[in-house]
């Protein structure tokens, strides 16, 4: 053959592959023979295995009518693989879907495997975490706990028969016994164990969840205190091991922790019981508990509620005095203390310090700025001190945090006080990420946080955010605290205007304990609304508690926590 030729029969080659791969029609012509294209061969392919690309075309390509023909599948996208229809005269009934791939792989990955189960129990439901929470024994429904809806069921004598009858759905098989079902869409059982039956009888006779909702069925007054082990061992050697003990105790939070009535009755309550061993923790702000004294002159008060930022870090209380100048002075008096800390910003400035009256020492800070800086007074006579600050050297920036004061060798009980009045979960992000050793050096063997009275209030503080600050916080003490026990108290409900309800921050505040292995005490439903208790005469105003309604929440906290 020439190459001319060659070409002719390439090109034609060519020619025809065109018509049959990429033609529309179903058939082409090729050297005088009807040959089917690809489009025609695909699509008897599909047919033949009653799958179409659309509801319109396995519509048309189906019978409407009759028994044969009738049905085909259409692909689908994410979850579902195929979908199955049934041509009714034309018109597609969905009769059938294939979950995907990706969907049963994900399913699989949430299967929990159980170990530890024997004999005649059978896990009915099991958490993500492995928990076993529903489960049969010995034929009978057991569970951790019984909702209040179900409670009802069961004591109204709805759930009479153990024989399911009628129409029903059984949801746990034992053998070929059904042995928990549903039924006009409600749940049915065998029995109850007799540890469900406890449970069951202690909700009806005891009302310990909160009225509101969500979680009106499970969120108790009081968590069980099992996390505060620490304080509770103290507490047996102080009391009847012979070896006298030193109990440090701190309030943080809002107002509530700053303003004096809680921090003097708890301290009152607890020192009745173990003794008083001292102040604690000493702020910088004017609050002072009575009988000190603080005398300010030339700082400027940096507090984490009011500020937009803390560019030179806070004690634990969210505030700080700081000073540019060198003739700023401060007098922290009438102190009783063996042993006096003071907490500084670590930078660059100079200040001098003395205690009652004696010789001024100097101190510089590193230019570490991240940490907080610290002078540690020792030594002196368990009796009432001054002492004095001033920048006389100073030509940086001295931020003052506070003081912590103690007396060496004294039993009883030390009540820090670091709250902050207004304080609300956003002013808390501002200073919670800062140095952490100020608290390892406190030593706290038990935190009181009380926080919430100001979040409800207040746009752009959702419940969301305020759990996540409550979380920040207590992940920040278990780096620095390990072994300091901490209670989350949710206060009772206040006379403010409400932004977002109050429940929705309790509901928050448990859930975090939660998840963070802490304590809770529920005192927003534990004690009745506004009104009625500020008829009781248990508030000073909208917001605050009086000496009486601090007592009242000293004891609860004692009793219920505290083993006192």
């Amino acid at each position: 053959m020439s190459g001319a030729t060659d070409v002719q029969l390439f090109n034609q080659l060519v020619s025809n592959a065109n018509a049959l791969f990429l033609s529309d029609a179903d058939f082409v012509m090729i050297n005088g023979i009807q040959k089917p294209t690809l489009r025609k061969i695909y699509a008897d392919f599909l047919a033949s295995m009653g799958s179409f690309p659309t509801v319109a075309e396995g519509l048309a390509n189906t019978s409407g009518t009759g028994t044969n023909n009738r049905f085909f599948n259409v692909p689908e996208a994410g979850n579902v693989a195929e979908t199955r229809y049934r041509n009714d005269a034309g018109v597609a009934v969905q009769v059938n879907r294939i979950s995907s791939a990706s969907l049963v792989e994900a399913v699989a990955a949430r299967a929990v495997a159980i170990s530890g189960v024997s004999g005649s129990i059978v896990p009915v439901a099991v958490t993500d975490s492995g928990k076993v929470v529903v489960w049969l024994e010995d034929g009978k429904l057991a569970a951790r706990g019984i909702s209040e809806g179900l409670d009802a069921e069961i004591f109204s004598g709805r759930i009479a028969s153990s024989t399911p009858t009628g129409s029903i759905y059984p949801v746990a098989v034992a053998g070929n016994q059904v042995a928990v079902w549903l039924e006009d869409g409600k749940l049915g059982a065998r029995g109850l164990t007799d540890a469900l039956a406890e449970s069951v009888a202690s909700v009806v006779t005891v009302e310990t969840a909160p009225r509101d909702i969500p979680f009106s069925d499970s969120l108790p007054g009081f968590t069980d205190g099992r996390t505060l082990t620490s304080w509770r061992a103290k507490l047996g050697t102080h009391l009847v091991g012979g070896q006298p003990q030193k109990f440090k105790v701190g309030l943080m939070g809002d107002s509530w922790c700053e303003l004096l009535p809680i921090p003097v009755r708890l301290r009152a309550y607890l020192g009745a019981a173990l003794g008083d061993a001292g102040d604690g923790w000493q702020s910088v702000s004017t609050i002072i508990r009575s009988g000190s004294t603080l005398t300010l002159n030339g700082w400027t008060f940096l507090d984490a509620d009011a500020a937009v930022s803390m560019p030179y870090g806070a004690g634990p209380d969210g505030m700080c005095q700081y000073s540019t100048s060198n003739t700023a002075t401060m007098s922290l008096g009438e102190i009783r203390a063996t042993d006096i800390t003071i907490y500084f910003y670590n930078g660059t400035g100079t200040f001098r310090w003395r205690v009652d009256g004696g010789a001024w020492t100097s101190v510089t800070g590193t230019g570490a700025t991240g940490t907080a800086g610290r002078v540690a007074i020792s030594g002196l006579t368990d009796a009432v001190h001054t002492v004095e600050i001033d920048t006389a050297d100073n030509t940086g920036t001295v931020a003052i945090y506070g003081f912590y004061t103690t007396r060496a060798g004294i039993a009883g009980v030390e009540v820090s006080r670091m709250g902050n009045a207004g304080l609300d979960s956003t002013g808390l992000n501002k200073y919670i990420g800062f140095d952490g050793s100020i608290m390892s050096d406190v030593n706290l063997d038990l935190l009181i946080v009380i926080l919430g009275t100001n979040d409800y209030r207040r746009a752009g503080n959702s419940p969301a955010q305020f759990a996540s600050s409550l979380r920040a916080l207590s992940d920040k003490l278990a780096a620095s605290n390990p072994r300091t026990g901490v209670i989350f108290v949710h206060p009772a409900r206040t006379d403010g205007v409400v932004v977002n309800p109050q429940v929705e921050y309790r509901d928050a505040m448990y859930q975090m304990c939660l998840q963070a292995g802490r304590e809770f005490y529920n005192m927003h439903d534990y004690w009745g609304t506004y009104t009625a208790e500020n008829a009781n005469n248990q508030f000073a105003d909208s917001f605050h508690l009086n000496n009486a309604g601090a007592y009242r929440l000293s004891v609860e906290l004692g009793k219920k926590f505290l083993m006192l």
